[in-house]
């Protein structure tokens, strides 16, 4: 990285003078090992602080590419938009999320700072001056790896053999996603079709966009890659081939890594509910759909978790469980929080691609999911949610994870705990801690108070949700 890093107005000598100083402790800390992390102290409070008699912004920590800057103190030339909300102060219902230096547009992201007793949320600016003398720097994870906003939009590639408004409803559903929880990335979003010309035009496609992308990928890997049924594509293309030919809507998505490669993402196949005219004769879907949403929630948490190992490698595959946490926490609370956006989604009054409105079924949602999570249950006998996992009784995980992240809501009365709290401390807590931080109790005392509450008659669970008397959801 350049002394152009974290620039800002040529005219500012104190802030050049101050990336001359940071350029010689990174060229330091590429000799040294990745283990230069750990050493460097992180700051004792988790967002960035406001004295409104000085005029001056102390930023905890600031994201700039892959460098991370601490205790970096700043005045403010303008603000540029937000907040989008304002909250009384609370000791520890904040995590250390770091802010986004935006090197393209010049401009601070930042996702919470504290003024007084009060704390503005998602709040943009751009920096007249910076007063720190050396602020610490570290080398970190990519781009995206550290729970930070990421600066630029998700990119969509559709396949050229989909109907025009499958990658109007896929946009709009995953931005509603975004623009609810944030915007986290590097983020591609790949949607496959049925014909197999229109894979080979979008492997290609593929490939170009590795290329260009720039980070651990060469042309030769093309090859490789076609003759491995277009990897990474074409399963896609096949689970649509085969829905049409059985002549069911089968379809399937996935957050799909490449932190190898530096980026987030997601692939689907084919989504028939959002095809206008159904190649189904017996079916047809309304353009309301619950998987952008819920893969893009994976994104968020992932987003979270460093793809480098320990001496700085880019690394893809799983990632470690004791950071990202148990089957039944990835899964059930990409489950609930999807129901929760397409529920906002459609009380925004949006208009599907079909035309159509729809009513909010936020409470027969959780009811099918409670059903489905029971059924697994009852066929693996003995075992609480924690036992559960994508081998055993799958459907748990699902089914009564996304119950158990609405009871853990309930419990803590804040539905904000795991983007503001919880998954900023991953990295560097891991879950068990994370967890217990959030909530208040281990994860095995709530196994234990969530086996009771599952006993319950459904008629007291239901008290748990974010429903009305009439069963509407509220906010």
């Amino acid at each position: 990285m350049t002394v152009s890093v974290f620039k800002l107005p040529l005219s500012m000598l104190c802030f050049r003078t101050i990336l001359t100083r940071l350029k010689s402790v990174r060229a330091a800390a590429k000799v040294k090992t990745w283990f230069l992390t750990m050493a460097i102290a992180t700051p004792v409070y988790a967002i960035d602080l406001y004295d409104e008699t000085t005029g001056q912004l102390t930023i905890a920590q600031v994201m700039v590419g892959d460098t991370k800057y601490s205790d970096v103190i700043v005045t403010i030339a303008e603000l540029v938009s937000g907040p989008s909300g304002d909250y009384p102060y609370v000791e520890g219902q904040f995590g250390p999320r770091p802010d986004t230096y935006d090197l393209k547009k010049q401009q601070l992201i930042i996702p919470a700072v504290k003024v007084g007793s009060t704390v503005f949320k998602d709040v943009v600016v751009q920096i007249a001056e910076v007063l720190s003398p050396s602020p610490l720097s570290e080398v970190v994870a990519d781009a995206g790896f550290n729970g930070e906003i990421y600066p630029d939009d998700f990119k969509l590639f559709v396949a050229d053999d989909l109907p025009d408004e499958v990658a109007r409803a896929y946009r709009e559903h995953l931005q509603f996603a975004a623009d609810l929880w944030g915007n986290f990335g590097p983020l591609e979003v790949w949607i496959m079709g049925s014909d197999s010309d229109a894979l080979t035009r979008q492997h290609e496609q593929w490939c170009q966009q590795r290329l260009s992308w720039g980070i651990g990928f060469k042309s030769i890997e093309c090859e490789r890659q076609r003759s491995n049924n277009y990897w990474p594509l074409g399963d896609y293309l096949d689970i649509a081939t085969q829905a049409l030919e059985s002549g069911r809507p089968m379809q399937n998505a996935c957050r799909c890594g490449m932190g190898q490669y530096g980026f987030h993402l997601m692939m689907a196949s084919a989504p028939w509910g959002f095809f206008k005219d159904s190649p189904f004769a017996d079916w047809s879907g309304d353009g309301f759909d619950l998987t952008p949403a819920h893969e893009y929630w994976h994104i968020l948490h992932f987003s979270h978790l460093s793809n480098k190992d320990e001496v700085g490698n880019r690394r893809g595959g799983n990632a470690d469980p004791t950071l990202s946490g148990p089957d039944w926490f990835i899964e059930g609370s990409a489950v609930y929080m999807a129901n929760v956006a397409l529920t906002k989604q459609i009380l925004s009054g949006y208009v599907s691609v079909h035309g159509k409105l729809t009513s909010e079924c936020f409470e027969c949602e959780m009811r099918a999911q409670m059903t489905r999570g029971l059924e697994a249950r009852s066929q693996n006998q003995g075992l609480k949610l924690g036992d559960f996992s994508y081998e055993v009784g799958r459907d748990a995980i699902y089914g009564l994870g996304a119950w158990g992240i609405a009871w853990l809501y309930n419990h803590v009365d804040n539905d904000r705990v795991l983007i503001d709290s919880m998954f900023p401390n991953l990295q560097t807590k891991g879950w068990d801690a994370s967890f217990q931080d959030s909530f208040g109790l281990t994860p095995n005392q709530f196994y234990d108070e969530f086996e009771k509450f599952l006993d319950l008659p459904y008629s007291e669970q239901v008290k748990i949700l974010p429903i009305d008397a009439d069963g509407k959801y509220t906010e």
